[in-house]
């Protein structure tokens, strides 16, 4: 047998803590583990503005851990929604997408730039590592 029963307790304790870790990457933070309990317990925000904004930010969050897309605003969410179930958009596509920023915001350039010198110094560092370990050898 793969689980004996007097590990049950163990084996739950792992499988919680496997969830909350898995729901902590998903979303992008421990904030959306909070609101979530929050929202169980029937916590509330007594200025109404506070929360209208809390509720907007728990369903782009839950949208995020149900689909894996991160998404900006509402809009950008139902304009996904809805490409992908008229068959515009593969839902396959979207599988990693979570990890790469929010979908809907533009680019900036010298954020791209930024990252892509990053990445040829990094290589470069690595290519002559290789030259200097070959040339003392």
């Amino acid at each position: 047998m793969l689980i004996d029963n007097s590990n049950t307790e163990y084996y739950k304790w792992i499988l919680g803590i496997f969830i909350f870790i898995l729901a902590v990457i998903r979303t992008g933070g421990v904030s959306f583990v909070f609101r979530f309990i929050l929202k169980v317990i029937r916590l509330k925000f007594d200025d109404k503005a506070m929360e209208v904004e809390n509720n907007r930010w728990f369903d782009l969050q839950l949208y995020r851990f149900i689909s894996g897309v991160n998404v900006s605003n509402i809009e950008d969410a139902l304009f996904i929604q809805r490409n992908v179930r008229e068959g515009n958009f593969k839902g396959v596509f979207f599988l990693g997408a979570g990890f790469f920023g929010t979908i809907g915001k533009k680019v900036n350039r010298w954020d791209v730039a930024g990252v892509l010198g990053i990445a040829l110094a990094s290589f470069l560092l690595w290519f002559f590592q290789g030259c200097m370990q070959v040339a003392i050898k």
